[in-house]
């Protein structure tokens, strides 16, 4: 038996999408109004947190990056060389490695180990 939705539901279901919006859409208005915020996102969703730490304050292999400039951020994404991975235009846009860029010059800057306690005993 298949169930035929009525023209109201069809109704109520297009105004709730169309009330959502488009997802890029959502980002692109955050982007706009903060983009130190939208970089915050696409910063975890890319994975870079998972080697510089969520605060980009680095960790033992890899270094911290706040206030990483967007000229050498992009060189590095896009370099095969180095450790970290490579990122084409086609998997990481200059957009969204410029709201990354954005994200790291809103974050303070990392204190040096000696100014740390538990790092200096």
């Amino acid at each position: 038996m298949r169930i035929k939705p009525s023209g109201w539901a069809l109704a109520g279901l297009a105004a709730a999408l169309c009330a959502l919006g488009p997802a890029g859409a959502r980002a692109e208005d955050a982007s706009v109004q903060d983009p130190a915020a939208a970089g915050r996102a696409v910063y975890l969703d890319y994975g870079c947190a998972q080697c510089h730490g969520t605060v980009a304050q680095g960790s033992i292999s890899t270094p911290a990056i706040p206030g990483f400039p967007l000229r050498p951020l992009v060189a590095k994404l896009r370099s095969k060389t180095g450790g970290m991975p490579f990122y084409s235009e086609k998997v990481l846009s200059d957009e969204n490695a410029a709201l990354i860029a954005a994200y790291l010059a809103a974050l303070p800057p990392s204190r040096p180990a000696s100014e740390i306690p538990a790092l200096s005993r």
